[in-house]
């Protein structure tokens, strides 16, 4: 008899196609989940970096303005003394130098009667004073209001005890007894002293410091670490009446890398190991795959064959259990599959009266003593003989 094997039916391509997405799509979401990563890592170090100097320039600010209200409650108490008429020429003088030895950022102290007269300074030698137009435009301003106030910081060559062209801030503090106008007290302050007596020195180190007017002319910098990256910066107002003073921080600091720190690249490193091992694995199961499929066909082919074959077939492993038998072996001993293999002898096609010897002789194939060569009778369940 001559049969055709039936050939494998093929699985529709898109089954191939869907099988294959989901990996596809989850090595694509973690190539995302890898870049995203480092840049979100740096994203939260850069806004932490501004928050910190943020948090930091708001301690300075608070520290300048803390000291400069210090010196302003002095010099108030001191124009109080003044104005009550219990001070000595010698107790004036003494009291302004202790003011200047207690607030290194004041230049000098004096007492200027409204004709603009000396009449006591922090200097031993009562040298003439001689005021800018902006400090005489607040004196006047001070006089009307009674109010004190600092005059907007410029640079002025005057001071012998100041450096050249060096920027001055003036502070007034108007004296009056009962209603008789005694002139101010008038207490200077170098800009850049209020950088060097009053930012702490691990601030300077990490940021550039300085002080800027309302159009952002420089009035004074400290940068003790070099200029600023313009990266991270932070403004702040002063907040001094009658005076317009910035407080700017500019960080030293460039923007964090894309791999920060050894323990990123590491990551990144097994991240990619990981990928490299899974685009390998997928490719070993992307050919085992093939492998099975063909093997699948020639079974599936030897099958077919044996199926269609007229002679009987059956196998059995060194223990003489059955382990195979094809159609045409069930058809003549007349049991169907399930009932024979896995069966160790006696047979149940064995016709009985032949027992023992087939017995006899299957042992002596078993051992390889003889050839498997017989005349057989098979016995079916229906009681009918078949030689073999």
């Amino acid at each position: 008899a001559h049969s055709t094997a039936p050939s494998p039916r093929r699985r529709p391509h898109s089954s191939t196609s869907l099988r294959w997405l989901l990996p596809i799509v989850l090595v694509l979401f973690f190539l995302a989940i890898l870049i995203w990563l480092p840049w979100q890592a740096r994203q939260m170090e850069s806004n932490e970096r501004q928050e910190q100097l943020i948090a930091d320039t708001l301690w300075v600010e608070q520290t300048i303005r803390f000291q400069l209200g210090r010196d302003e409650e002095s010099l108030r108490a001191l124009g109080v003394e003044i104005a009550s008429g219990h001070l000595t020429p010698a107790q004036l003088h003494e009291r302004m130098a202790r003011l200047l030895k207690n607030g290194h950022e004041l230049l000098r102290v004096v007492w200027l009667k409204p004709d603009g007269q000396l009449a006591g300074s922090s200097d031993p030698l009562s040298t003439p004073v001689e005021l800018s137009a902006a400090s005489r435009n607040t004196a006047d301003i001070t006089r009307k209001t009674r109010r004190p106030m600092y005059t907007q910081p410029e640079a002025q060559t005057h001071i012998p005890s100041a450096a050249p062209s060096a920027v001055l801030m003036d502070y007034h503090v108007p004296l009056f007894r009962n209603d008789e106008y005694l002139g101010d007290l008038v207490a200077t302050y170098q800009t850049s002293a209020l950088l060097d007596e009053m930012v702490p020195w691990w601030f300077a180190q990490d940021n550039q410091v300085t002080l800027v007017d309302r159009d952002d002319k420089v009035l004074a910098r400290r940068a003790a670490a070099g200029p600023g990256h313009g990266v991270y910066t932070h403004k702040r107002a002063l907040d001094l009446p009658g005076a317009s003073v910035m407080l700017v921080t500019d960080s030293v600091k460039s923007e964090p890398k894309l791999l920060p720190n050894l323990l990123v690249g590491s990551v990144i490193v097994l991240s990619l190991g990981l990928l490299w091992s899974l685009l390998a694995l997928w490719g070993h199961i992307s050919k085992r795959l093939a492998a099975e499929g063909a093997l699948r066909q020639q079974m599936s082919f030897r099958t077919a064959m044996e199926n269609s074959l007229v002679t009987g077939l059956r196998a059995r492993d060194l223990e003489g259990r059955i382990t195979y038998v094809n159609p045409a072996f069930c058809q003549i001993v007349g049991y169907p599959a399930e009932e024979i293999v896995g069966k160790l002898p006696p047979m149940p096609y064995w016709a009985p009266e032949a027992m023992a010897e087939y017995q006899t002789r299957f042992a002596s194939v078993l051992a390889g003593k003889v050839t498997p060569q017989f005349e057989t009778f098979f016995l079916r369940p229906d009681g009918e003989r078949v030689a073999q």
